[in-house]
């Protein structure tokens, strides 16, 4: 292709770009000719650390210790069930051995309730069956001076596990949300969303929706959503706003501050808490609350948060980390993993870190629903989903891999004229060092070209031939150990 401005005795400058952090997302507050070239408009399944593009997050079958004093050998927590629909934590304090057993529990399509010791082993599958007809809702509770939890939904009773019993209360009311302070049970009713219940009856089966207290709420925060004890205080998350319980200590009386109104939805998946805040998206992003105010986290990637849909979002804290499982449309034409499902409910999996704000992003797969398998002893990010892994339970990994399958990694750059928008550029050459194949694509306004650079322990200067005002670069792997560094860009102003 020939450009008629590129005529002989035209002067040139030789510049040269270098990319050493790939984790500055696109500005929106900067016009496109001031866009930076190195700033990311899309990244999934990398690794965006230390300058460098290593490989991502990824899933596999969870796989526990059998014992607490070797944590290196693992086993295969076996799983049973065509779907499971919820999985939760469960610590269980064995009074005859004094000492505290970790549990995984989940909720099957058989309408069972399946756990399995996390540190012990296991020969043969352990289970309760069940009068639910959905995956409930669960709560971990005191009962009769033992640990248990607390199992709820919309239509069906009360179901009680333990680390020895199993109980049903099917005249208590159905509860959304449960928590336990003050000498007082606190909960959020399916059917009354508009009041806070509580009593100081810790007898689950003396419970009726006529022998429970209530603290009404009528202002414009909404419906309530879930209750959380959190520095000695009792705070109701709602649709619109946050409010707080305490008690007189004098009079036993509750004091009641409305803290927080929001101007947009409150989405409750994705409530989690992490040392003394609490995490939140609404409409405009994510929002940390610290007990007495809110402030916004500020990210380069709002606009991804802005348009993700959240309806079945999933979040958790672990290790100073937000996870939140949720919807995204990439809007680039490309089909990765769980998005070939029609039926596909979520696509991404965002992890924030909460101390130097930046963020990873996995692409394809559906998340159903995220847990935490907290204990002194090894504890991991793990997940059940929708689809084609709908029967299996996954833990989080560092490995790039989605059961056996490497994740597709793209990071694709902003299109940007490099601060010349009336001038032509012309890529010359492009060096890196990448220890597994990866395609780089360069692309202007007038033509794209794609370069495979084979995987070496070497610095590589690949030769490029690329000529437009505006240009962008994309750089693809598909391998497992994706490792992309000293990438640098050296081009021509004509």
């Amino acid at each position: 292709m020939i450009y008629k401005h590129l005529v002989k005795g035209k002067k040139s400058t030789s510049k040269d770009l270098v990319f050493d952090v790939f984790d500055d997302y696109v500005n929106l507050n900067d016009s496109e000719d001031k866009q930076k070239f190195n700033r990311v408009s899309s990244t999934y399944n990398f690794d965006l650390s230390n300058g460098q593009l290593l490989t991502g997050y990824g899933f596999k079958d969870l796989s526990m210790p059998t014992n607490t004093s070797d944590m290196d050998n693992e086993t295969l927590i076996n799983v049973r069930g065509n779907e499971i629909t919820a999985i939760w934590s469960f610590r269980w304090f064995d009074f005859a051995l004094k000492d505290n057993k970790y549990y995984i529990v989940y909720f099957n399509d058989g309408n069972y309730l399946e756990f399995a010791n996390l540190f012990h082993e296991r020969p043969l599958p352990l289970y309760a069956e069940t009068h639910f007809n959905k995956a409930p809702i669960g709560c971990p509770i005191r009962y009769e001076k033992d640990d248990a939890l607390l199992f709820s939904s919309d239509v069906d009773g009360l179901f009680l596990l333990t680390g020895a019993i199993t109980k049903t209360f099917k005249l208590a009311p159905r509860l959304l949300s449960l928590c336990s302070a003050f000498d007082k049970i606190f909960a959020v009713i399916a059917n009354d969303r508009a009041s806070l219940m509580y009593t100081d009856d810790k007898n689950i089966s003396h419970w009726t929706e006529n022998n429970l207290e209530e603290i009404k709420f009528d202002d414009e925060r909404g419906k309530l959503n879930k209750v959380i004890l959190l520095n000695d205080y009792v705070y109701v998350i709602r649709d619109f706003g946050i409010s707080r319980i305490s008690v007189y200590s004098t009079s036993g009386n509750f004091d009641i501050s409305q803290l927080y109104q929001s101007d947009s939805y409150i989405f409750p998946g994705t409530i989690a808490s992490s040392g003394d805040k609490i995490y939140f998206l609404e409409g405009s992003g994510i929002f940390a609350f610290n007990g007495s105010s809110t402030s916004k986290i500020n990210l380069d990637c709002d606009e991804l948060l802005k348009n993700a849909d959240k309806r079945n979002a999933s979040a958790v804290c672990f290790e100073g980390k937000y996870y939140l499982s949720c919807r995204y449309d990439f809007n680039d034409g490309q089909t990765v993993g769980c998005e070939s499902n029609p039926k596909c409910v979520n696509n991404l999996l965002l992890v924030l870190d909460l101390v130097s704000k930046k963020v990873n992003v996995l692409r394809g797969v559906d998340i159903h629903q995220l847990c935490v398998l907290n204990n002194p002893y090894k504890s991991k990010v793990v997940a059940c989903f929708n689809g084609e892994y709908c029967n299996r339970i996954g833990e989080l990994t560092n490995d790039g891999i989605i059961f056996d399958n490497a994740t597709q990694k793209i990071w694709t750059s902003v299109l940007s004229t490099l601060s010349y928008p009336e001038k032509l550029k012309r890529v010359k050459f492009l060096n890196i060092k990448t220890k597994t194949d990866c395609d780089v694509v360069i692309t202007s306004e007038k033509q794209s070209r794609t370069y495979h650079v084979y995987g070496s322990d070497k610095l590589q200067q690949i030769k490029v031939d690329v000529t437009g005002r505006e240009l962008q670069i994309s750089f693809k792997c598909n391998d497992a150990n994706a490792n992309i560094s000293n990438v640098k860009l050296i081009y021509n102003v004509i």
